[in-house]
């Protein structure tokens, strides 16, 4: 293996020190996540600065010598001015050497902070996709079904599902709800909306109140109706709150 010299940190100066590259890469990216979890229960600011500081320094050094996670880790640090001056410039540098680097929150990311018509902002929301991050497979869904291509939007939404990820099952209700490239089914709507529901997703709660309500797909049942709405309540669903729903 290639050997490079790097530096570690040891009482506020700097010392060479010979290592293996990839060992040595991963410790200090390893001692940089250590430093920002003592920051979580330093008392002072003061500490919590020198904490930051000491972590970016060992971000800077990894993100140098090409670690991917190093990389978009110090790019935040650079964008929100965390342990080191705030430089956006700087920051957007880092996190496109991730993205380069297959890093998939770099390219999901990178793709959010570049215009729509940019032709790298779909390019890069594909790549994270196909590499298993949830939020470009829901963007890519959404692009999909805004293009008229339902099949490529489902099996997005399918993927993202298969994640557990709570959206992606609201998405795929509405799809049955409006056949979107499935044949309509208020049943399957509703079993969408009550998988969503379970995972949280508020706009569920309110939707399954309204089918309980109705007997849109289910059997009414005020007693459902009634828990479901009281769930999109106590979440600050903003329609939910101005219901007055009582059971006779």
């Amino acid at each position: 293996m290639s050997e490079i010299t790097l530096y570690t940190i040891n009482s506020g100066k700097k010392q060479p020190t010979l290592a293996c590259s990839e060992h040595l890469i991963e410790s200090n990216y390893l001692q940089a996540m250590a430093l920002l979890q003592q920051q979580e229960n330093a008392i002072s600011d003061a500490e919590k600065t020198v904490l930051a500081s000491q972590a970016a320094e060992l971000l800077c050094l990894d993100a140098e010598s090409g670690h991917a996670n190093a990389q978009y880790v110090y790019a935040q640090f650079l964008r929100y001015g965390t342990g080191v001056e705030k430089n956006l410039e700087q920051s957007l540098f880092w996190l496109k050497h991730a993205a380069d680097q297959q890093y998939e929150e770099a390219q999901f990311e990178l793709a959010m902070l570049l215009p729509l018509e940019d032709e790298q902002h779909l390019i890069l929301l594909d790549a994270a996709a196909q590499q298993g991050n949830v939020q470009a497979m829901l963007c890519m869904a959404i692009h999909e079904q805004r293009q008229s291509n339902m099949p490529k939007a489902l099996y997005w939404l399918n993927l993202a599902k298969d994640q557990q990820i709570p959206h992606a099952y609201y998405l795929l209700a509405q799809f049955y709800r409006h056949g979107h490239g499935v044949d309509q089914c208020s049943v399957q709507t509703v079993g969408f909306l009550t998988q969503a529901a379970d995972l949280g997703h508020v706009d569920a709660y309110f939707e399954l109140f309204q089918a309980y309500k109705d007997g849109n797909g289910v059997r009414k049942d005020k007693q459902v109706a009634l828990k479901y709405l009281q769930l999109a309540r106590d979440h600050q669903h903003i329609e939910a709150a101005s219901i007055e729903f009582k059971i006779s």
